[in-house]
């Protein structure tokens, strides 16, 4: 094999973003020259092509949708190793490192993702022969893991994570023969205060999205630090911008306030720091 193969090429959730469909050509040009040369056999049906008009109105005068107008310049145009590339209209969400994300940034699909998936887990776990106390151990150090991956980039809103929540307690008190009208309280207390020591999703919640922020603040590569930064700058400026407008003009809603949350990721996880009553402190030794 050794003399047949010197290198093997492996890619994979390749992503090729573009402000123009020309770009959008050149890179998928570029790809096709690197995979011919790498022999690198790219997979059709794994290839999307898929963009947005944040700029264009509703319809334009021939009553022409930006998702149609999109679906009219990408769909067969985009070729990579002789394969077109599948067009995604914006509002479908594709899987992308384990989250289902769309170009407008709805995030229904990746919380009922989440839902689906933690219930199959804790519907497997409940029809196993796990003892009472294995279950904690599974749940704490397995299930609940696996589904928090997402929680930094993903926006969950407290009634998200009280359903979460009630979906483990409730395989907890089966096992352990409990009442269903068992506090959770009792659940989640500390073992050495007579409670079965379940952590909280919403604990586990907003550590995620602290750990992300600062993580991100004191990357070792400045480039992320820099670009971390000026987002949390811009995004913050930007809300208390809406805000003013809200209360001085009375322009917009509260409620629209609370919606771009889910457009500005680092602004939110520095609202969860500042709602989980903790303090980021910049260390002005280290720069």
């Amino acid at each position: 094999l050794a003399n047949v193969l010197s290198s093997a090429a492996f890619a994979d959730d390749l992503l090729c973003p573009t402000s123009t469909i020309q770009d959008l050509k050149v890179q998928a040009k570029k790809l096709t020259l690197y995979s011919d040369w790498a022999a690198l056999v790219i997979s059709g049906s794994k290839t999307k092509a898929r963009g947005i008009l944040h700029s264009h109105p509703g319809k334009d005068q021939n009553g022409v949708t930006p998702s149609q107008a999109l679906c009219q310049q990408l769909e067969g145009k985009i070729e990579i190793q002789r394969q077109k590339a599948q067009f995604l209209a914006s509002h479908e969400p594709f899987l992308y490192l384990g989250v289902q994300i769309t170009m407008d940034l709805n995030w229904k699909h990746q919380i009922q993702r989440m839902t689906c998936n933690l219930r199959n887990k804790l519907d497997n776990l409940d029809s196993s022969y796990a003892s009472p106390r294995q279950t904690l151990d599974i749940v704490s150090t397995a299930i609940v893991p696996s589904f928090a991956y997402a929680f930094a980039v993903t926006p969950c809103t407290p009634a998200d994570l009280i359903i979460w929540d009630n979906m483990i307690d409730r395989i907890i008190k089966h096992k352990y023969k409990l009442w269903n009208s068992t506090a959770a309280a009792m659940i989640r207390e500390d073992s050495d205060n007579f409670g079965l020591g379940r952590t909280s999703i919403c604990v586990e919640y907003h550590r995620r999205l602290a750990f992300a922020l600062t993580s991100s603040l004191e990357d070792p590569s400045t480039r992320h630090r820099t670009i971390s930064l000026n987002l949390l700058t811009k995004q913050i400026a930007d809300l208390k911008l809406l805000s003013t407008s809200y209360l001085s003009k009375r322009e917009g809603t509260n409620l629209h306030i609370r919606r771009q949350l889910n457009f500005c990721m680092r602004a939110r996880q520095l609202i969860s720091i500042h709602s989980s009553k903790l303090h980021l402190m910049k260390d002005e030794e280290g720069g």
